[in-house]
């Protein structure tokens, strides 16, 4: 479970320098009950002025000047992934680049399902590439297969947080 702790702006934006009252104790309380739920500080309020800056096309320029203000959410929702035991891994083509989300620890059978189910049924092995092997190649699959950086994996591969997946699989019969 993960718990938001809305505070104001300025405490939020001050959150390294001192910690709320409120967080400390909730903290704590947990800690007592020694629930390993997260506590994770956000302020609505400051949200809502990012969106607005946002919207008034003027974000990039607060960021400037208020460099060390930003968002809470991307924690928020590392917290809930985490919480969830979520990972994220993407299937590429010519044509899209696709997110998907799986449980921590299943197989790349179980992703292939995610997919299509004929896709996991008649499903020969994985062609797996980490995310930042993928970026530092700047996605050159013929470079990345010539540096070694693209792995045949088997069923039984877990899909890690960031995989980039190929299937390979026999050609299953056409419902028509």
């Amino acid at each position: 479970m993960v718990y938001v702790a809305n505070i104001t702006a300025l405490d939020y934006n001050r959150r390294e320098r001192r910690v709320s009252p409120v967080i400390d104790e909730l903290t704590d309380f947990l800690r007592d009950r020694r629930d390993p739920s997260a506590v994770v500080p956000l302020s609505i309020d400051f949200e809502q002025r990012l969106c607005d800056a946002e919207r008034d096309h003027q974000l990039e320029e607060y960021l400037a000047i208020n460099g060390t203000h930003t968002s809470g959410l991307p924690t928020l929702l590392e917290q809930v992934y985490s919480s969830l035991k979520a990972i994220h891994y993407y299937t590429v083509s010519e044509e899209v680049v696709q997110s998907w989300v799986l449980r921590r620890g299943m197989s790349v059978v179980d992703a292939a399902s995610k997919k299509d189910v004929n896709i996991a049924r008649y499903f020969i092995r994985a062609d797996v590439i980490p995310y930042d092997e993928y970026t530092a190649y700047d996605g050159d699959r013929l470079k990345l297969q010539m540096d070694g950086k693209v792995a045949a994996e088997g069923r039984r591969y877990v899909v890690n947080d960031g995989d980039i997946l190929e299937y390979l699989h026999h050609p299953y019969p056409s419902p028509f």
